[in-house]
């Protein structure tokens, strides 16, 4: 009698089925917790070791996101021009991990690619990219610069990065801006795909 009443009272997910059908949502896909750096020593590159979908791309982990990848073309019914947003319910649960991977991923099939990092709390797409961050979409929001001079080339064939550029003091306002908008519909036609790295949906408001 115990042992079920503490079964009873376990609210933890065991599965991916258990956690689809607590919030009545589909599981797009499941990935493997990544042990280690993926780059091999001797490789010379400014991108993240854990960016497993370029330097490992036979490995397991590749696979579930190659799964991921494949269910969202099956989503969007074989539809271009898709923006896609990315959160996660904590700090530190691999959302942007997951958003760089993704990203490369989805490149790697021959689709052209944007990654926008609007985490302004916690950016890290920068580093995990290699690329600058003195300009990004926050630089193109207010004004301060011009669309082009934000989107930066990346290591990885089709995947194009816009880092979060210089820190507004006020980013739930600044990402509620009409200019947000009007910015990801016009990018919805440059790209195959958009995707949005925000923060974490219970740690700030800015998802939303």
């Amino acid at each position: 009698v115990l042992a079920f009443l503490a079964e009873m009272s376990d609210r933890t997910f065991r599965s991916p089925d258990d956690v689809s059908e607590q919030l009545g949502l589909p599981i797009v896909g499941h990935i493997p917790v990544i042990v280690g750096d993926a780059k091999p020593a001797d490789v010379d590159s400014k991108l993240d070791p854990t960016l497993v979908t370029y330097f490992t791309p036979k490995s397991r982990i590749t696979e579930a996101y190659r799964a991921i990848r494949t269910a969202l073309y099956f989503t969007t019914r074989g539809e271009r021009h898709k923006v896609i947003q990315i959160t996660s319910p904590n700090p530190g649960d691999g959302k942007t991990t997951l958003s760089v991977n993704l990203a490369a991923c989805i490149a790697q099939s021959g689709k052209t690619v944007l990654l926008i990092d609007a985490d302004f709390r916690r950016p890290k797409i920068h580093k995990m990219l290699g690329v600058s961050s003195k300009i990004g979409m926050s630089s193109v929001i207010q004004g301060d610069a011009e669309l082009l001079d934000a989107i930066q080339a990346t290591e990885v064939t089709n995947l194009w990065c816009m880092p979060f550029g210089p820190r507004p003091e006020n980013p739930a306002e600044l990402l509620t801006s009409h200019k947000l908008d009007d910015l990801l519909a016009f990018l919805r036609e440059k790209y195959d795909f958009v995707l949005v790295d925000t923060p974490p949906m219970l740690a700030v408001t800015d998802p939303g």
